[in-house]
């Protein structure tokens, strides 16, 4: 998920989270963009739970009880230096370091959890705070806090489901970050959001492989892909079929559902160029922007270039 301005001017004038920072430490006036970048956003008070040779995790003190342990924050960062970081890197390229951390900075916090989503990146990040006062001055990304007991928006999060969905969502978001950084590094202009959410499905497919020992043009079936063959696994591949799906008129959303058919005004009706506004066309989920391009890149590289795909995102999308 990301959230984009227009108007950006790379350069930390501070560090939010500087180098030498270590596990324990206090962090505070982090901020979540919950609106614009001049005027919405949350102020939080976080400790540094992890500290990885490419990433920092941040936990907001805040965060609902019954979370995330230090094994797991421990966890997620040494899979983020072994797998998900070099996989992202070959395929899509380094992201900046504006702030001179050499790390990209993850926050575990309940403001994720009121957005009703597993996480997110804000462009805003890229700007100075005296321009865009909810920026971080950095590579950041925002991922949900386990949450129990419902103690935010009556929803609850299971530790145990978070666990599951985690690695995923910190193979997807930051693709955005690299995203952002380079293409302003390079003096372009943001992706569009089709392009933007479909290869932040694409990095959670690679990153799959990686984790898992596979690779592409494999034929992996319908199993693996529905991970049905080590369901205690991380499911890395499902997301983007379940949006490729809901684009063509699967509705299991809409009471009844519609688990065995098809919406009769889909996908004529839908597009994946854009984010719709919410009840606006007939495809339901939200996801029409994610599964839909996923699909259209991975059968251009797979048919284009199946032996040289890091190269091929290049050749694909010039100026990435």
């Amino acid at each position: 998920c990301v959230s984009q301005v227009t108007n950006y001017s790379f350069g930390a004038a501070s560090v939010i989270v500087p180098g030498t920072a270590s596990v324990g430490d206090t962090v505070r006036a982090v901020r979540v963009s919950t609106g614009s970048c001049s005027t919405g956003y949350a102020e939080l008070t976080t400790v540094v739970r992890a500290k990885g040779t490419n990433l920092f995790i941040l936990a907001d003190v805040a965060n609902p009880a019954g979370g995330f342990t230090d094994s797991h924050y421990n966890a997620f960062a040494q899979q983020f230096d072994d797998k998900t970081y070099p996989a992202l890197v070959a395929e899509f390229g380094a992201p900046a370091d504006a702030d001179g951390n050499s790390r990209v900075v993850a926050v575990v916090t309940r403001e994720v959890n009121r957005r009703g989503t597993l996480g997110f990146t804000s462009s805003c990040d890229l700007s100075a705070r005296s321009t865009a006062p909810a920026s971080n001055e950095g590579e950041f990304f925002y991922v949900v806090a386990p949450d129990p007991t419902g103690t935010i928006n009556n929803d609850t999060l299971s530790l145990a489901l978070a666990l599951e969905l985690l690695p995923a969502t910190i193979a997807h978001e930051p693709v955005h970050v690299i995203q952002f950084t380079r293409r302003m590094l390079a003096g372009g202009p943001f992706v569009s959001i089709w392009l933007a959410e479909g290869q932040a499905v694409l990095g959670e497919e690679i990153v799959g492989h990686a984790v898992e020992n596979r690779a592409t043009a494999q034929n992996l079936g319908l199993t693996i892909m529905l991970n049905a063959d080590d369901t205690s696994s991380t499911d890395w591949y499902s997301s983007g079929f379940v949006g490729l799906g809901l684009y063509f008129g699967w509705d299991p959303i809409t009471p009844p559902g519609n688990p065995d058919g098809k919406l009769a005004t889909a996908p004529h009706e839908c597009t994946w160029l854009s984010a719709k506004p919410a009840n606006q066309g007939p495809c339901v989920g939200g996801l029409d922007p994610y599964g839909a391009p996923w699909s259209l890149m991975r059968y251009l590289s797979d048919r284009l270039y199946p032996s040289n795909e890091p190269a091929t995102l290049e050749i694909l999308y010039p100026g990435f």
